[in-house]
């Protein structure tokens, strides 16, 4: 019965976010999401676990960056699981039906590479990808990003097809 109140108690802890209010703050606002952690002494941030979420949807990992003032220029947010391409239609009933849709145009430059570091205990793949994009719509095939432009920020919906992602990213102007 203990087990099931915690639960309960944690699940209605968890708010909708409105992220674009974070942008131009200092980094120790975005407190109240969970434990921010300062990556390399820079101007990175990381959330693990948040206890928000972004419409309705939880969420796996939360990055900040901000500027040498330690003031939010972009936050990103990495969702656990595959978000299906559809949930742009969430987004603009929330920020409006006016964005802007790039989708590929073509692949200009592919490159794979390994990385071993400390005798062989760790390695990784880094693939990177250079490619042109141009305006489409909603319904063409590999769609990049959906941008919605605002007054005093961006969101941008970047879709990650060879990780299956959706990533959202809140952007400073």
């Amino acid at each position: 019965m203990k087990t099931l109140f915690i639960l309960i108690l944690s699940t209605l802890n968890m708010t909708n976010t409105n992220f674009e209010i974070l942008l131009g703050k200092n980094i120790s606002e975005a407190s109240f999401m969970g434990v921010v952690i300062n990556i390399g002494n820079n101007n990175i941030y990381t959330i693990s676990n948040p206890n928000v979420q972004f419409q309705g949807k939880p969420i796996d990992q939360i990055g900040i960056a901000t500027d040498e003032d330690k003031a939010i220029q972009r936050i990103i947010i990495f969702f656990p699981k595959p978000i299906d391409s559809s949930f742009y239609k969430i987004i603009s009933d929330k920020y409006g039906h006016n964005y802007d849709v790039m989708v590929i145009d073509d692949v200009l430059y592919e490159e794979s590479s390994s990385v071993e570091i400390i005798d062989d205990s760790f390695k990784k793949t880094l693939k990177q990808k250079t490619m042109s994009l141009k305006k489409g719509s909603i319904e063409d095939k590999n769609v990049k990003n959906i941008i919605w432009n605002k007054d005093n920020f961006m969101i941008m919906q970047y879709f990650d097809y060879s990780k299956n992602r959706i990533d959202v990213h809140f952007i400073n102007k």
